[in-house]
């Protein structure tokens, strides 16, 4: 029978945490000079195989039983530590796949170096997945290290996240029955509110579009055809304006109408984020960013509560960069009026939008504009709601403000995570925990993406002291 440290001495933690901190770096940089990529890549590329390979043998080192599973997307990742037959399962999931690094302007000519300066560690992927994930894993080594009880552990990471998690939920139907049931599965690939420690309750789901107009069969002369021939740009523009305003927000009612309604508590909530949020803050976090009002509540209600519509590019506006030398840059155009206009874009869900019924809404309704309209759907993902109460999130937040000396905040959060809803589905009854570990500032998919590392030290002993909250009254 194992003897355990019951209550855990928090000065040993802190000081444990800064003795293997190295080994954290140094097992960070190495994941981070990986450029697992997902995005636009073939499946099982050879970075994507890199990496797993890497994971499994961080993980064997840190005692973990490991088994990679082959899928038709991407390979899944699952590590086990049983620790005591008597003490509940936990599972953690992290993504090791990353957004591709060629656009903006970088600190590093390498974006991928892993380079540490400035009190932060530098590349793409440090804070969005990778890093994270090393402090959940160096958590349960410094646990370890101090003989103190915890949990049993099965580890989940995915390669194929930054794409949806296309294949995973059908890797969940045929392979769970190989996994743990877990007493609660704890996520954290999400961001702070802020400086203020983030506890997700609602999570958008997404639906990606292409929409085509063609008209006449071929281009035509602006100068024989311009105010006389209706034009697919024209269209497209009225079109966009309808289905949404200049925030992106939904305006089509047979959209809304799918809507699960937006709780009391919710709003309550909402208000407690709206009195921490910093505008400013906010602002230069995301690279001076021009806001679309200085509304708190619907700056937050309108990322987390409410459907909105990005446009990513559009094809068919004939005209191309033909010159760039450092930031100066000229453009060519073609005088002609296009016979076809494509826009491609992503409406990102919220509960009760599911992704195929609202695709047909969103058909419905281009149709409505211009009969030509072509829709097509793709990278479905569901929405989520995981409520605020359980014995689990309790946890969370004890652990959030012993550590970060911060009252945490429940949010709801914009962006999308494909495998929570085949969690929610499989293991019905097992709560899932968001809890956030990166900064805003840290810059998700942008140039100069970092993760600070003082932030991964306080993300270490929160994980710790949260996994042993789990099990320090069990016998």
């Amino acid at each position: 029978m194992k003897i355990y440290i019951m209550v855990l001495n928090k000065a040993l933690l802190e000081k444990t945490v800064e003795e293997k901190f190295t080994s954290y770096i140094s097992d960070l940089q190495e994941l981070v000079r990986i450029p697992s990529i997902s995005p636009n890549k073939k499946f099982n590329n050879k970075e994507i195989l890199s990496i797993v390979e890497k994971v499994t043998l961080i993980l064997s080192q840190k005692g973990f039983s490991v088994k990679t599973y082959k899928t038709k997307t991407n390979p899944v990742v699952v590590g086990t530590l049983e620790n005591d037959p008597s003490l509940p399962w936990i599972t953690l999931y992290n993504h090791m796949d990353v957004q591709p690094a060629e656009s903006g302007e970088w600190k590093y000519e390498d974006h991928f170096n892993g380079e540490v300066s400035e009190g932060k560690i530098w590349g793409r992927g440090t804070t969005d997945d990778k890093g994270p994930a090393m402090c959940l894993l160096y958590g349960i080594d410094t646990l370890k290290s101090i003989g103190a009880k915890l949990p049993n552990i099965q580890i989940i990471y995915e390669t194929m996240e930054e794409i949806g998690s296309p294949g995973f939920e059908n890797w969940l139907k045929e392979f769970g029955h190989e996994l743990k049931n877990p007493h609660s599965i704890l996520v954290s690939d999400t961001v702070f509110e802020g400086d203020y420690p983030a506890i997700n309750y609602k999570l958008k789901g997404s639906l990606g579009l292409d929409i085509n107009l063609k008209l006449q069969e071929g281009d035509l002369h602006s100068g024989l055809w311009s105010g006389v021939a209706v034009q697919p740009n024209h269209i497209m523009n009225k079109a966009l304006n309808t289905f949404c305003d200049d925030s992106g927000l939904i305006k089509v009612q047979s959209i809304l109408d799918l809507m699960d309604p937006i709780s009391e508590i919710e709003l309550e909530k909402q208000a407690e984020v709206s009195k921490i949020l910093d505008l400013e803050k906010l602002k230069k976090d995301g690279g001076n960013v021009e806001l679309i009002t200085s509304n708190k509540e619907i700056i937050l209600k309108q990322r987390g509560l409410m459907p909105t519509f990005t446009e990513h590019g559009r094809q068919g506006s004939q005209c191309g960069l033909i010159y760039e030398e450092g930031k100066k840059r000229e453009f060519s155009f073609s005088s002609t009026i296009p016979n076809e206009i494509r826009v491609l874009g992503s409406l990102r869900l919220v509960p009760g939008l599911e992704p195929q019924k609202t695709l047909e809404k969103v058909r419905e309704y281009f149709i409505s504009i211009h009969p030509n309209f072509k829709i097509e759907g793709s990278k479905f993902v569901h929405p989520v709601n995981l409520g605020f109460e359980n014995a689990f999130t309790k946890k969370a937040f004890d652990a959030y403000f012993d550590v970060f000396k911060k009252k945490p905040v429940f949010t709801a959060m914009g962006g999308t995570i494909g495998s929570i809803y085949p969690f929610q589905q499989y293991f019905k009854g097992s709560p899932i925990v968001m809890a956030a570990l990166s900064l805003v500032e840290d810059g998700y998919h942008a140039p100069n993406e970092s993760f600070k590392l003082d932030h991964a030290k306080k993300g270490i002993q929160f994980i710790a002291q949260y996994l042993h909250s789990i099990v320090e009254d069990t016998n």
